[in-house]
């Protein structure tokens, strides 16, 4: 589920004294088996959806758009066994960290155990900046190649003060050279920072966006499937008023994504705005699909199914439904060609509301994941835990 979604999120938590907020992983989760499925479906979204994109061949065969799609649940079974395993290394990288923790905080450590103690720090934020640069060079972010370079020199910096760190000689270092090497990787977090919140925000901000497109497709394929029954002379007045109310929630989601998109393409680049406005879409989007929903239940109870599959072969052929040469409408036309046999009658507009509803539940976790980027404002809980573990 879950519109099918990105590559295995790798978790923040370990760098502070206590957990950092994570920027790719839902809230406080320590038992990794929804949060791991969470990370499945946004891992595996690009692999899902370039199975989709690939357009139709303009036959009325569907069993190709069938298979494709049925690759692309194998391929994200794969990625869900590439996900527990992933979260399960993290589990006890984190394990590790706390315990490591825990001895800077007894008052027994000497200066090798504060090395340590950085150096795994470093490690941990050059992974989760791996973990993003693989991200985004598997989407279609705008400014895709200056997001990448942002990552690249937050990486460099963050390996410069490694190499700092590194050099530092446990048995003979001051502590105000451990000072020093501390205040160097500080500085290079804060950078580092700022690249993985505003490089994660244009990931989540790209795939809303994919949902919105999908959503306005749909509405458009249920504005023909209504004026065809309506014409055949079956009641579809409930069906109809619906999808005014579907209309409404699909406008004001986009209205938000595009806020949202303005805010981290802007100059000031806000990322905290740009989340929130990103949350709202999702709100709007979860309550359109709620609307889907009863739209579906309307048409099923004032037609038959003979007259359902009738009204989608209407659609389908309308001059309106042409989409020749539109990858993106080709891979609205395989979404639904993929289901069309799933339910009598209405069985594609409820497959539609069926990926609606993964679009939800994915656009929640990327809302929580934008927002976990974005709540250490001033970077004080790093700031202060860097500062106390060299202190000796």
């Amino acid at each position: 589920m879950d519109w099918k979604q990105l590559s295995v999120l790798m978790v923040l938590a370990l760098f502070v004294m206590s957990a950092i907020p994570a920027v790719f992983a839902d809230e406080g989760s320590d038992d990794g088996s929804d949060d791991a499925g969470n990370e499945t479906e946004i891992e595996s979204g690009t692999e899902v959806d370039a199975a989709s994109e690939g357009g139709t061949d303009g036959t009325d065969d569907r069993s190709g758009p069938r298979d494709r799609m049925k690759e692309a649940r194998e391929k994200l079974l794969k990625a869900e066994k590439r996900a527990l395993e992933a979260r399960k290394d993290v589990r006890e990288a984190k394990r590790d960290f706390q315990k490591a923790r825990a001895k800077l905080h007894s008052g027994g450590a000497t200066l090798a155990d504060k090395q340590e103690f950085l150096l795994a720090s470093v490690d941990k934020i050059i992974e989760l900046l791996n973990g993003l640069k693989e991200k985004v060079e598997a989407s279609e972010v705008e400014d895709k190649d200056e997001i990448l370079a942002d990552i690249d020199a937050a990486i460099e910096n963050m390996t410069e003060a490694q190499a700092t760190v590194e050099a530092l000689d446990p048995e003979t270092a001051t502590r105000e050279e451990l000072r020093a090497a501390a205040k160097e990787l500080q500085d290079a977090w804060k950078d580092a920072r700022h690249v993985l919140k505003r490089g994660a925000g244009h990931v989540v901000n790209k795939r809303v966006g994919n949902v919105v497109e999908r959503m306005e497709h749909l509405a458009e394929k249920l504005d023909r499937i209504l004026a065809h029954l309506g014409g055949k002379g079956y009641d579809v007045s409930v069906a109809t008023d619906l999808k005014a109310e579907f209309d409404v929630k699909l406008a004001s989601a986009k209205t938000h994504w595009e806020s949202s998109k303005e805010l981290f393409n802007g100059e000031d680049k806000d990322v905290q705005a740009a989340n929130d406005e990103m949350k709202l879409a999702g709100a709007d989007l979860k309550e359109a699909h709620r609307i889907l929903n009863e739209i579906v239940k309307a048409i099923r109870g004032s037609t038959e199914s003979g007259a359902l599959e009738e009204a989608e072969d209407a659609a389908a052929e309308a001059p309106e439904a042409e989409e020749a040469g539109d990858a993106d409408d080709g891979a609205a036309e395989d979404a639904d060609d993929s289901t069309a046999d799933d339910a009598e009658g209405a069985g594609e507009a409820d497959d539609e509301a069926d990926d609606a509803d993964e679009a939800d539940e994915a656009d929640n976790t990327d809302a929580d994941e934008a927002e976990d980027a974005d709540e250490d404002e001033t970077g004080v809980e790093v700031n202060a835990s860097v500062e106390a573990n060299v202190t000796v």
